[in-house]
């Protein structure tokens, strides 16, 4: 049964149907869950970004804090004024309308800049690598997966038994969450005698990793061995380099749990 569904998805992958009826019109959800996932891949193979405008994503991208709310503003009104530096001044009365390109604009620069802001508090070089990391990971993930299987992997699940057994992983994912880089929840597993939780990134940080803030289907399944191997050996950092360059007398390679100072 579930190598004839493999077939048919390759099939309807290597010929896209152009006419009614298409194979998506019946599962109404299954469309719902993976529009953002598709409008990601769309922008993804045009080099393009992904459109940010509106109270709700403002809203939620946001995440219920107040310091990220105004500073989205605040991006927003100075992508609006560079892009009418030549027009006349406003009067008292008028209120200016920003274009879906300026909430763009604005709101893609707020999230970089908030990726670039110097992190502070508990293993704070770390946090930073490791929300690199993540967030070109799920990039990735999204992106890779052509078929659509599992739209929610734009975030990481536990087991609470075998994180409990690797207490400095434990402890970092508790800095960060403190922190405001991640979001902790509860997720009700797959496997019913199995308690899980589960990390997002902040969702400030998804227009400059291109992913979507949404939270839909299970996120991705994983095993604190394999987040330490992530962190020890796989650390990408290019991109960290460029936002944060530590001293000239400070190490220049680190394991994700050494100490900086």
């Amino acid at each position: 049964m579930g190598q004839t569904k493999n077939q048919e998805k390759h099939q309807i992958i290597e010929n896209i149907p152009n006419s009614p009826p298409y194979p998506w019109e019946e599962k109404k959800y299954w469309r719902k869950e993976r529009i953002e996932q598709a409008l990601l891949q769309i922008a993804s193979r045009n080099r393009q970004q992904l459109i940010w405008s509106g109270k709700d994503d403002i809203l939620s991208l946001s995440g219920g804090n107040i310091l990220i709310f105004l500073f989205i503003c605040q991006q927003i009104w100075d992508a609006w004024l560079r892009d009418n530096r030549d027009e006349e001044p406003l009067t008292n009365s008028i209120s200016p309308e920003m274009s879906t390109n300026v909430q763009t604009m604005g709101i893609i620069n707020a999230s970089e800049e908030w990726v670039k802001k110097t992190m502070e508090g508990d293993q704070a070089f770390s946090r930073k690598r490791f929300i690199q990391f993540l967030g070109k990971h799920f990039y990735r993930l999204l992106t890779n997966d052509v078929s659509m299987s599992n739209p929610g992997k734009n975030g990481l699940s536990f087991d609470i038994e075998d994180l409990s057994k690797s207490p400095k992983i434990k402890t970092f994912l508790k800095f960060a969450v403190e922190h405001g880089d991640l979001r902790e929840l509860q997720h009700t597993s797959k496997v019913k005698s199995q308690k899980r939780i589960k990390y997002y990134l902040s969702p400030i940080y998804s227009p400059a990793f291109k992913i979507p803030y949404q939270h839909t289907k299970e996120p991705e399944y994983i095993k604190t061995e394999k987040l330490k191997t992530w962190m020890d050996n796989q650390w990408d950092t290019s991109l960290a380099g460029k936002i944060e360059k530590k001293s000239e007398k400070g190490p220049t390679q680190l394991t994700l749990f050494e100490e900086v100072e």
